[in-house]
């Protein structure tokens, strides 16, 4: 009874208010850059990672808010801790109303959310605060920040929502699908794409492939199921993949190299005596063909190994081998700049 009283109260007497913008979204291996801020921060560049649009946001539920908590903190701690948690509830309930708001936004359509991310999660500092309210003009719904970069009001929310094509990929990211779900999209999608190009084909119209990658199990090693599972992914994305099989020799990656004329290599180990056969594979590689890039993956590699032995993409994943095939694809066919989209939408 007391809980519905002083939720009833709030809900009387305070006036969420938003701002949203859309910016093109651009990240690397370091920095990821919305329209005039660009963020240092390994774990926002893991989140957005695959995204070609980015809302940032801010919401808050106003001042009446903070005075209400602070008029009972001084008459009724129990009160006080009620309201504390009306409030916090209140704000997550007012952002996913945001959020559904700006999923129907033009600029949007076709493209799929990830969740939100806030200054504060992770390495995302919450210094960055001060750039998301100065590119919203956040003061327009009454918001400021204190000299500590908190937010004021308290009940106030900034976060970067960011937004791909890639739906599968993405759900496979948040840890909504898993392996099993991932391969069966892929197959679906793979059957769907034969009956599409048979179906261009009787109408004269061929599917150009999005480019030409290598795939391959180093010297020495047998395994190659997490090869052929990142075959299957990076097909079904419509890339043409070159398969040399299992316990390649180095100088026949290199021969294949030059005579395909490819420029994006993967290679996969999973045991640690034949890693190093895989920085001899890099070392002649970059010697016979210095533009090409080399991406790896398997059990016994991290990122450390990866930047030592002079590799230039680490795939932990099957996806995150999609991903940097996307990442080397576009780079090398961009002929110009995107420029960045500054819309502006108006406060609820």
């Amino acid at each position: 009874m007391l809980y519905k009283e002083i939720e009833d109260l709030f809900r009387e007497n305070i006036t969420p208010k938003s701002i949203y913008a859309v910016y093109d979204c651009h990240v690397n291996s370091e920095v990821v850059t919305l329209g005039a801020m660009s963020v240092k921060s390994e774990s926002l560049v893991r989140h957005l990672k695959g995204c070609n649009r980015a809302v940032l946001l801010a919401d808050t539920l106003g001042t009446n808010a903070d005075m209400l908590i602070r008029r009972y903190s001084v008459q009724d701690m129990e009160k006080a801790l009620i309201a504390q948690n009306i409030c916090a509830r209140m704000i997550e309930t007012y952002l996913d109303e945001t959020e559904k708001e700006i999923s129907t936004l033009e600029d949007l359509k076709g493209l799929f959310a990830i969740h939100r991310y806030s200054p504060g999660y992770g390495d995302f500092s919450i210094t960055c605060q001060k750039d998301i309210l100065k590119l919203l003009g956040a003061s327009r719904i009454g918001l400021s920040l204190t000299d500590g970069f908190m937010l004021a009001p308290s009940k106030s929310v900034t976060a970067v929502i960011g937004f791909s094509d890639d739906k599968v990929g993405n759900d496979y990211k948040n840890g909504i699908i898993f392996l099993p779900q991932l391969l069966m999209s892929a197959e679906a999608a793979k059957s769907a794409f034969e009956e599409i190009k048979l179906f261009m084909a009787k109408r004269g119209k061929v599917q150009e492939k999005r480019g030409k990658i290598a795939l391959l199990t180093v010297k020495g090693d047998i395994h190659d199921i997490g090869k052929n599972i990142v075959k299957v992914l990076l097909e079904n994305y419509n890339f043409d993949v070159v398969d040399l099989g299992r316990n390649v020799e180095p100088s026949a990656v290199a021969q294949t190299v030059l005579k395909e004329n490819i420029n994006l290599v993967g290679l996969s180990a999973l045991m640690t005596t034949t890693a190093v056969y895989m920085e001899e594979t890099i070392r002649l590689l970059k010697e016979i063909k210095p533009e090409c890039r080399i991406m790896v993956g398997g059990a016994v590699l991290n990122k450390e190994y990866t930047d030592k032995i002079g590799a230039d993409y680490y795939a932990n994943d099957a996806m995150s081998g999609v991903r940097s095939a996307n990442d080397f694809f576009k780079l090398h066919s961009c002929q110009f700049a995107v420029p960045d989209i500054y819309s502006k939408y108006p406060a609820k």
